[in-house]
């Protein structure tokens, strides 16, 4: 093997206060493992993937149009495609998430598939059975960091949030599809927008009610990254103790809350792991009467007075033994170490670092991904991983190369 051979692997990034963390934490123990890893926000990660040597490329999961694009792109490379699909937690109707996710020429481009748990692989591996080998149950990262040996992470920032906000009540949104960043849309008529628009309205009135209920609290709203702000921002005027906010990962902000409350959204699930009080508002009921995982795992609350009442009361909860069914059991290995062994597993060689000062790459200029993924920096990776350095006593020794903005290749010495 050539002096600084090592293999590689690609982390692309759509949406930073979600993945980014979780993709450093894979990055780091992939470093510590010997691997060069290129990470950033989506479109550069790709653009890296042409010009870089062969290796692995961690896709995200994507709708069927998306997905052609990215996977057709990748695998032109003869990169190794390996998915975690970030929306594979829980899935309520698998026939349309093989359809709009999963659809065969998809899934004969991936080397392999990573599973939250049990209940993504049975969906997989019963539409297509050959895949039985090449579905692993994984995890994701982003549940490893809500591990108590994270927490350190975290401290300092939290504490910055509860200097600034004291007790507060966290509430997350998740109405991107009538309330998408270009602004709400008004003009579509359909039976799912028009429940999704009720629930919108719903959150804010809850919001300013709780701001009423209880002045001296304060009420973060945190939108979901796909949403426009504006509709909030005209709600809110007048309202002193709600602010929106949706910088930093959500794991600060849930850590620091006295409760959260959501609508079938995966920072309930999240709030759930790290023993907060979660409640589920849900003013608009289902049709079918079924409710989304997150909500079953919740405390659910039909009326503003009831999560009121409920925030009076609330106790810390505990994970329902149905909740590992969705999600890798805790007595397998961490997310990463599982992760890791499907990578290993993937037959690429080794390269070493070309020449990178003739690399030229095409800035990312659209609007969307300036608010999915607006920065990434050199300080921002070195403050990440001198807490895992701290945490994990890895002592691990990097080199950092910023490739372009938001795209870097992470080394390890």
């Amino acid at each position: 093997m050539k002096s600084g051979s090592r293999k590689w692997l690609y982390l692309p990034i759509e949406t930073k206060v979600r993945e980014l963390d979780a993709k450093l934490l894979l990055a780091f123990h992939a470093i510590s493992q010997g691997y060069h890893v290129v990470i950033g926000e989506h479109w550069m990660v790709e653009q890296a993937a042409e010009k870089l040597p062969l290796g692995i490329f961690l896709a995200k999961g994507y709708s069927k149009g998306y997905g052609r694009r990215v996977v057709e792109n990748v695998g032109r490379y003869h990169h190794k495609i390996v998915e975690l699909d970030e929306e594979g937690f829980f899935i309520p109707d698998a026939p349309k998430y093989i359809s709009r996710r999963m659809r065969k020429e998809h899934i004969r481009r991936l080397a392999h598939v990573c599973c939250w748990g049990e209940h993504q692989k049975n969906i997989l591996t019963k539409a297509y059975p050959h895949m039985e080998k090449s579905c692993t149950i994984t995890g994701n990262p982003r549940f490893d960091l809500l591990n108590d040996t994270y927490k350190e992470l975290y401290a300092s920032d939290v504490e910055d949030i509860q200097a600034d906000f004291g007790s507060y009540i966290l509430i997350n949104t998740r109405f991107t599809f009538y309330n998408p960043i270009g602004g709400v849309r008004e003009n579509v008529h359909l039976p799912e927008m028009e429940k999704i628009k009720r629930l919108c309205h719903a959150f804010i009135h809850l919001a300013q009610t709780l701001s009423r209920a209880c002045p001296g609290k304060n009420i973060i709203f945190r939108p979901h990254p796909g949403e426009s702000l504006d509709v909030y921002k005209e709600a809110f005027k007048g309202f002193h103790n709600i602010h929106i906010h949706r910088e930093r990962s959500v794991i600060h902000w849930i850590l620091g809350a006295e409760a959260v409350i959501h609508n079938g959204c995966t920072t309930g699930i999240e709030g759930v792991v790290l023993r907060k009080p979660v409640i589920a508002y849900q003013p608009v009921i289902h049709s079918s009467g079924m409710m989304d995982f997150p909500d079953r795992l919740s405390i659910h609350a039909f009326t503003e007075n009831e999560v009121v009442n409920i925030l009076r009361h609330a106790e810390k909860p505990e994970l329902p033994d149905g909740f590992f069914h969705y999600y890798s059991h805790p007595a397998l290995p961490s997310a990463c170490t599982a992760i890791l062994k499907v990578l290993n597993n993937q037959h690429v060689s080794p390269a070493p670092v070309p020449s990178l000062k003739r690399l030229r790459f095409v800035k990312d200029r659209r609007e969307k991904m300036k608010r999915l993924f607006p920065s990434l920096t050199t300080e921002e990776i070195v403050r990440f991983y001198s807490g895992l350095n701290k945490i994990t006593n890895k002592n691990l020794s990097y080199h950092i190369h910023p490739l372009a903005d938001r795209l870097y290749l992470l080394e390890g010495l």
